[in-house]
């Protein structure tokens, strides 16, 4: 037997951040000594539809804050899966982004070329995630080029994000927005549940048994079962310790809801 039973037939775990391994910048203390371990066994891929932050910021980050060491590599965002995504289908492509730093320093890594919305070209893509500086012009510019014809590249679908204060909008707020303005749906969405995805995680990881942990059904839990692999749902998050009645749907793919990864190991 392993340290953890629940775990130990798994050869990768991608778990996700927000809700699990912290919650408004603050460490979820029951869950990350057992992140710590995995990634100290090489066993640990950290997921995240958060596009605000880069993964090198992520790696950085999650040293810093939770004692987790994990490289950049390990980690996956949903800004990383749309540049990485969008080079793969498009090569290096003329961009604009409605995002913040992170998902401009992976656009940039990819490859790709960004513009601001305030400068004079006709863009291949626009990409759109989570902007907390949004404003009128950047809503105005991305609906016009996604209406004149630009790719709409969606980091994630995330309505709504859980803070220590509750929830607030997430990047799936203005991609709706854009959607309603623009009278087209994403030509692409990169986070999870997303084919898009699980494409990216297969090529890079090239899992043999994998499974996936978070705190949300439509996201994580829904991930696990466009994949066909087994999923823990943590009630750390989201729903702050009560088993959401939804669950009983996912009935295709072994699921376990637990209070926390503590509860899951012991």
């Amino acid at each position: 037997m392993g340290w953890c039973s629940s775990l130990e037939s798994y050869d990768l775990v991608f778990m996700d951040l927000d809700g699990v391994v912290w919650i408004g910048g603050q460490p979820i203390k029951e869950n990350v000594g057992v992140a710590s371990r995995l990634a100290s066994e090489g066993r640990l891929v950290l997921l995240t539809n958060n596009s605000t932050r880069s993964r090198r910021v992520y790696s950085k980050m999650l040293r810093d804050v939770a004692g987790i060491n994990l490289p950049p590599e390990r980690i996956v965002t949903s800004a990383f899966s749309a540049a990485s995504s969008l080079l793969d289908s498009e090569g290096p492509t003329d961009s604009i982004v409605i995002g913040e730093e992170g998902l401009v320093e992976e656009m940039v890594l990819a490859g790709h070329l960004v513009y601001s919305v305030r400068d004079s070209v006709r863009p291949r893509a626009v990409i759109v995630g989570l902007d907390r500086n949004i404003t009128y012009d950047k809503l105005r510019a991305a609906a016009t080029h996604i209406s004149n014809g630009a790719l709409f590249i969606a980091t994630n679908l995330d309505h709504a994000l859980p803070t220590g204060h509750g929830l607030v909008p997430g990047a799936g707020s203005i991609i709706s927005l854009l959607s309603q303005a623009s009278g087209r749906e994403p030509d692409m969405i990169a986070g999870k549940p997303s084919k898009t995805l699980i494409t990216l995680l297969n090529s890079l990881f090239k899992p043999k048994n994998p499974v996936v942990i978070g705190d949300r059904l439509d996201t994580d839990v829904a991930l696990a079962e466009a994949w066909g692999v087994d999923a823990v749902l943590v009630l750390t998050g989201l729903y702050r310790g009560r088993s959401p009645p939804e669950a009983k749907q996912y009935t295709s793919i072994n699921l376990e809801i637990v209070r926390s990864l503590e509860e899951l190991c012991s």
